[in-house]
């Protein structure tokens, strides 16, 4: 279903998140999940089918990890999809 993380057949119609980071001091305060729902939003009004992304689990966060966690993901309603080597594919409906 998803061989190459960064790619999926136009007839899925899907968004992809890949990237993003919040500066330090503005963490924990809600900024990721807005971002997040503006991009569910976004989707929705061009016509997407979903949106995807493939967070990484790891035991400890790193400063380069900008996929975003996987809960961050569940608390807007993704769901998990599959996993290969510690990367996750979450997606959520837009129908």
């Amino acid at each position: 279903m998803y061989d190459v993380p960064f790619y999926a057949p136009v007839e899925n119609r899907e968004k992809a998140v890949v990237c993003f980071e919040i500066a330090p001091e503005y963490r924990g305060k809600g900024v990721a999940t807005a971002l997040l729902n503006r991009v569910i939003a976004d989707a929705k009004i061009e016509g997407y089918l979903a949106v995807v992304s493939f967070p990484v689990v790891r035991s400890e966060r790193y400063e380069w990890d900008n996929c975003g966690p996987i809960r961050l993901y569940q608390k807007v309603g993704f769901v998990k999809m599959a996993e290969q080597d510690n990367v996750v594919v979450m997606r959520k409906d837009l129908k």
